[in-house]
């Protein structure tokens, strides 16, 4: 039997000021760290259909520790925002636009910071500064903003801005004269410890051998995870690069150099400096040249290659073999679109922008006005177009500018109107905006003809035929020479007509972006006349270009701007070109599948669905903790093959702005944006099948936490849960299916769930109540992180039950484990069904007992990581210590003889105690799998892996293959 794999898996789905003193009282702003600032990317925009961000992902590394819930996945994720002003992020990865979040850090923003080192000591101590430092952090799937606060004692105390992820809890070690922070430690819901104390910082140097006179914390790296034993999980090791400022001032940044899983291995990180043509070309930067992961023996697994700027390669522990992945960038230029003349820049919200020399030619006011506008032809340059796959195949994405039709919740169209007293649209605000020439480069809800492009004499003549016209002209006449002042002038413009003359009045005609200055014109001929420069100069010549601009009856309700979004995704089976969207390549390629986005609103197609937020970048940040400039209430998601669509619906971020409070500044509201309300599903003939609401419950708003015993801080956050999910199916010919789910919550800190009642067409009930262990503690130590019971109903009858019974009383190991599980039917008592006697300190079980009384027991090799045996019928206790010794120190080798001999030595061992047990034996290769599984009767399966550590072949004893995995590549066309 074989399998055939994919080669790759990206993944394509898509600050508040508080009124008291600050908690470090430090000089100077403290600017966010290049690596730590990267980790933020995914936090200030998320990846999500609200707003247009697809998550583009490439998983690199995967590093297991002995606890279920930590490990580390190291993958490279593109973030398309990296080519806004804002968003760029020199981190230290040559890929432009990628990051590889691979610890965590809580990076310290300082308020309203003037200059470097500019601050004096005593603007704390006297009350100068008014505000609090705002802190972001970022780790482990967990995100978001708190403040250091003063409580009633004037101790430091986190407060909450903004939270993603688990409920946590932070404590700060701080220096208690000067308010300085050393460390943060932080928990979360299953009492794991997370220190960081690894710190980025600028530096004084004073006039003797390492003291300094100003120490200026910017970031803390996370160092080290600990379990709920004490038992260090994973361990994070830096290198600390010092890099001079001015006079004695330094900059002190810590890079990452290895990340050790106890008992499992490490992941190493090598560096070189280098220039970078998208950051800094005059700077040197600290780039990762290679991420290997090697086990505890320090054989090599896999290797990850990152020193080229347009590729990452993947090599084999041998280095024989290589598989790329390669990338293409877009230079933002559609079809015909020129851009050899005008000028690049930015738009107001930090994106690409080009104005064409047209705009301003020689008027270098109107080049002001126009270098902030948005241009939707050019916003995506540099943006990520393709990735070429090892298999030869292709993944071509297509961005576009944002659009919006509301500003913080309001439609931008709309007017007051004194006569109705009441607002109204304004039927031409979309018509009459393209013309500002701070906010767009073209009007793009016109249509310009163009009737004349050409070169005309001394003396040319155009006829109006018909009605009246209105004609934009754009006459530029060659300079020349003159006689008579010795300089390069222009001939004035004269226009003769059926009943008057006018003047062209100035030699460039930037009106209406370029288009001309427009007069109304009678039916006749004109006569079109260059005026003299020096009598020498007879034939004078000039470029016309008239066209005639009308509204365009389909018209486009938004405006461009705010940033980009994803509009199409195509993926290839072949390689083909990088700019297969922009240059209109469509047909000659066929994609396997193709899935386009729209933003409008579903009830009226040409008007945007997007609110945007703020006007521009100016302060943004600062004020919102993130770069979503603009998010949308409706997008539809179309696949190729007429395969039909899907309707999603989100809470906006106009239905929840910030709120305002009288003490402590203003209520974070982001837990509520983004949440899907509604989701459509149509078939290919746009019939719908399958409807899906969704309600919320919003919790713990300005919630009080009480884990410190003096508290008087306010947590300015809360959580969002599912109240309600209701599915609605409809079948041709038949009543909709009717489903609705109900949920209910827990008081604890993660509000984990506390029932879960559907009730379907029939009318029919069924209920899941859930008790959790709260190990008598008090609320927020009540993390409910493990189930202790489930009950389940069907229309309010008790029909079953399961339960599990903790202890946290074992010999090595103080956490709360199972130690029995029961299940009963309807009201029946509750039965054992299992023990679990025993665990080793790491929370490995050694020891089950089932109802019968027969016992099973488990040995753990490999460094305590891996279960190499199972022995049914024995106690663990009565299992010759010796021979677990002698298993455990050959498997910690990772020599696959030497731990098959001991264990089939255990095996086969005559010890008495070991009389009619039956044994299941395993081995592994580190980081990679299972190579053995020997089964009570001695017959052993073999895994086989390729060199990228993949599996490649199972066979049984005889050596015959059971199961064959191949891995095929399509040769590159365009590789020579």
């Amino acid at each position: 039997m074989k399998k055939i794999y994919a080669l790759l898996s990206i993944g394509l789905g898509m600050a508040a000021q508080a009124q008291e003193l600050p908690a470090t009282p430090e000089i100077g702003p403290g600017a966010i760290a290049n690596t730590a600032a990267s980790m933020f990317r995914f936090d200030d925009i998320p990846v999500s259909l609200h707003t247009g961000i697809p998550d583009i992902s490439i998983p690199l590394i995967s590093l297991p520790t002995r606890s279920k819930d930590i490990s580390v996945n190291l993958t490279m994720a593109y973030q398309p925002s990296s080519i806004s002003t804002e968003g760029i992020v020199s981190d230290d990865i040559r890929q432009h636009g990628w990051s590889i979040p691979r610890g965590g850090s809580i990076v310290r923003m300082v308020s309203a910071p003037s200059k470097l080192f500019g601050y004096d000591e005593l603007d704390f101590l006297i009350g100068r500064r008014f505000f609090s430092d705002q802190y972001k952090f970022s780790f482990m799937g967990n995100s978001g903003i708190f403040y250091l606060m003063k409580d009633a004692n004037n101790k430091l105390i986190p407060s909450f801005y903004t939270s993603k992820g688990q409920a946590l809890k932070i404590t700060v070690d701080y220096d208690q004269n000067s308010y300085r922070v050393n460390s943060f430690t932080l928990y979360d819901s299953k009492n794991y410890r997370y220190v960081f104390d690894i710190v980025d910082r600028d530096v004084e140097l004073g006039n003797t051998p390492n003291t300094y006179i100003k120490n200026i914390p910017k970031s803390f790296s996370l160092s080290a995870i600990y379990d709920s034993n004490g038992n260090r999980l994973l361990n994070y090791s830096y290198l600390e690069m010092k890099t001079p400022l001015v006079a004695k001032k330094q900059s002190i940044v810590n890079k990452l150099t290895s990340i050790q899983s106890e008992g499992f291995g490490k992941v190493q990180f090598t560096y070189s400096t280098g220039n970078s043509t998208v950051y800094d070309p005059l700077k040197e930067f600290m780039f990762i040249n290679e991420m290997t992961l090697s086990d505890l023996n320090s054989n090599v697994v896999k290797r990850i290659d990152l020193k080229e700027p347009l590729k990452v390669i993947f090599r084999d522990a041998a280095q024989s073999k290589n598989e790329e992945y390669k990338f293409s960038y877009s230079d933002g230029t559609y079809g015909t679109y020129e851009t050899d003349l005008g000028t690049f820049g930015h738009d107001k919200f930090g994106y690409p922008t080009f104005v064409p020399l047209e705009l301003y030619e020689d008027n270098n006011s109107m080049w002001y006005l126009a270098k902030n506008a948005i241009n939707p032809k050019i916003c995506t340059r540099g943006v990520l177009e393709k990735i070429s796959l090892p298999t030869g195949g292709c993944v071509i994405y297509e961005y576009e500018s944002n659009t919006y039709s509301f500003h913080q919740g309001l439609s931008i169209s709309e007017e007051y109107s004194p006569a109705s007293n009441t607002v109204v649209e304004n039927p031409d605000f979309y018509y009459e905006y393209g013309y500002a020439p701070t906010e767009h480069i073209y009007p793009y809800n016109h249509i310009v003809e163009e009737l004349y492009n050409d070169w005309i004499p001394s003396l040319s003549y155009f006829d109006i035929t018909g009605t009246p016209k209105t004609i934009y002209m754009a006459i530029r006449p060659t300079s020349y020479l003159s006689e008579l002042s010795g300089n390069w002038e222009q001939p004035s413009v004269t226009i003769n007509g059926p009943t008057h003359s006018f003047q062209h009045y100035r030699p460039y005609n930037t009106e209406n972006w370029g288009n001309g200055k427009g007069f109304d014109l009678n039916p006749g001929r004109y006569y079109i006349e260059l005026g003299q420069i020096s009598p020498s100069i007879t034939n004078r010549t000039a470029y016309r270009i008239f066209r005639t601009i009308r509204k365009n009856p389909d018209q486009k309700k938004w405006l461009y701007g705010g940033g980009i979004r994803i509009k199409r995704i195509a993926h290839f089976n072949e390689d083909v070109p990088a700019e297969y969207f922009r240059k209109q390549l469509i047909g000659t390629y066929t994609p396997v599948k193709e899935t386009q986005y729209s933003y409008n609103l579903f009830d009226e197609p040409n008007r945007s669905s997007g609110n945007l937020i703020a006007g521009s970048r100016e302060g943004f940040l600062g004020k919102y903790g993130h770069l979503e400039f603009v998010s949308y209430r409706n997008v539809t998601v179309t696949d190729s093959g007429n395969n039909g669509k899907t309707e999603y619906t989100f809470t906006a971020s106009a239905e929840y702005p910030l709120l305002e409070t009288n003490e402590r500044g203003t209520i974070s509201q982001d837990y509520r944006r983004g949440l899907l309300k509604n989701k459509k599903e149509y078939d290919r003939n746009n019939m719908l099948v399958r409807n899906t609401d969704y309600t919320y419950k919003f919790l713990d708003e300005t919630y009080m936490v009480n884990y410190f015993q003096i508290r008087n801080v306010l947590d300015r956050t809360g959580k969002a849960r599912t109240a309600s999910e209701t599915v609605t199916l409809y079948q041709a010919g038949s009543a909709p299916i009717v489903q609705e789910t109900k949920f209910t919550y827990h008081r604890d800190a993660n509000r984990a769930m506390e029932s879960k009642e559907t009730t379907n067409s029939a009318n029919e009930t069924l209920k899941s109540v859930y008790t959790y262990l709260t190990r008598n503690a008090d609320l927020f130590e009540q993390k409910f992180s493990e189930i202790e019971k489930t009950e389940n109903y069907k229309n309010g009858n008790l029909v079953a039950t399961n339960k599990i019974d903790y202890s946290n009383t074992w010999p090595g190991n103080v956490s709360w484990l199972p130690a029995t599980i029961s299940a009963s039917t309807t009201n029946k008592t509750l039965a054992v069904k299992a023990k679990f006697n025993r665990y080793d300190e790491f929370g490995n079980i050694l020891e089950i007992e089932q109802p019968n009384g027969m016992k099973i027991s488990y040995i753990w090799g490999y460094n305590n990581t891996q279960m190499v045996a199972k022995i049914e019928n024995i106690a663990y206790a009565d299992i010759p210590p010796a021979l677990i010794a002698e298993v455990k120190t050959a498997t910690d080798s990772g020599i696959e003889m030497a731990a098959l001999q001991k264990l089939n030595q255990l095996r086969n061992s005559t010890n008495p105690a070991l009389a009619g047990a039956m044994l299941t034996t395993y081995t592994y290769k580190p980081l990679v799998g299972v190579t053995t599984i020997t089964d009570p009767k001695g017959s052993r399966a073999t895994y086989e892996y390729d060199s990228f550590g993949r599996p490649k072949a199972v066979k049984d004893r005889n050596g015959n293959i059971l199961t064959e995995n191949q891995y095929n590549y399509r040769p590159n066309p365009l590789q020579p």
